[in-house]
Parts: C-alpha cells; sequence; structure tokens
C-alpha cells in the first residue's frame, strides 16, 4: 500500500490529457491460455509531463499471474535514466 500511495504523490499539478497505446497479447498451449495486456501512456499536467506504463496478466493456470504485474512512471525529462526492464511490482524514481 505504501508503494501505491508514493506513486500517487508523484504526480504533481493538475491533470491536463493523456494519450496512449494499449496492446494485447493470447497465446494458448494445450489447456494453459495466457493474456497480457500492456499500457503505455503520456500524461501531461499544468507543471510537468509524465510516461506510464503498465502490464496486466491473465494465466488459466497460475493464479498468481492473474491481475496487475508492472506499473512504471517517471517524469518525461528522466524517462532514459530510470526506463528498464523490471519485473513485478511498482517502480517510479523516488
Amino acid at each position: 500500500m505504501k508503494a501505491i500511495l508514493s506513486a500517487i504523490e508523484y504526480y504533481t499539478g493538475n491533470f491536463v490529457s493523456s494519450d496512449g497505446t494499449i496492446a494485447t497479447d493470447e497465446s494458448q498451449n494445450g489447456k494453459r491460455k495466457t493474456f497480457q495486456i500492456r499500457a503505455d501512456y503520456t500524461i501531461l499536467t499544468d507543471l510537468e509531463t509524465y510516461n506510464l506504463f503498465f502490464i496486466e496478466k491473465y494465466d488459466s493456470e497460475d493464479a498468481q499471474e492473474n491481475g496487475l504485474y508492472l506499473i512504471w512512471i517517471s517524469k518525461d525529462s528522466e524517462k532514459d535514466k530510470y526506463e528498464a526492464d523490471y519485473g513485478a511490482g511498482i517502480h517510479f524514481p523516488s
């Protein structure tokens, strides 16, 4: 819960707009079916521009792999510095 509150507090200013893309991937291997949603957004406030990326996964055989898997947030000016191949969790510059 602390990480989620810290991520929310990371944003400054009032929301102006957002623009992004969503991609889905579905596969089936025998009875096992997996589904993944990847979203990449640019969020503009009156003070800053942010990048938000998240992955949501669904796996028919592994309940641990169901739901929100990863959230990554950064200021647009710091995107290259912090962007990486993260595993599960909430990731943002501290």
